[in-house]
């Protein structure tokens, strides 16, 4: 029997229990790698390989993520989620959507199973 690896996901959260959550609520099926602010996550992504990015708002500095897994080749066409409640960032995101069919928009506050069975469709 062949064992798939998992999909390893970079996923950029300045709130350390949210992270803690997310990595149970997926534990088993993608291996999550945190990092607690956008300077870590740009310094992560450089160095290694992740399948998909799920990423807060940071304040806005989530785009700096997103246009560095744009510009480099290995990440062109990975999945990139913003997961916020912030109104500016998911306003960008809408925009940003129409010419990119790899970004996703997932709006806190959101159930455990609703966050679940979306992150699941989304990479699968």
């Amino acid at each position: 029997m062949l064992l798939m690896e998992k999909k390893k996901i970079l996923y950029a959260e300045d709130e350390e229990l949210l992270f803690r959550l997310a990595s149970r609520v997926l534990d088993g099926k993608y291996s999550l790698e945190h990092a607690l602010d956008i300077e870590s996550a740009l310094s992560k992504a450089k160095i290694n390989d992740y399948d998909a990015f799920l990423c807060d708002g940071l304040e806005g500095k989530w785009i700096q993520l997103y246009d560095l897994t744009r510009t480099e080749d290995k990440y062109q066409n990975s999945p990139f989620v913003v997961y916020t409640s912030n109104p500016d960032v998911i306003t960008k995101v809408n925009h940003l959507m129409f010419s990119d069919s790899n970004l996703r928009l997932l709006q806190k506050p959101m159930e455990i199973a609703e966050f679940k069975k979306s992150i699941e469709s989304i990479l699968n």
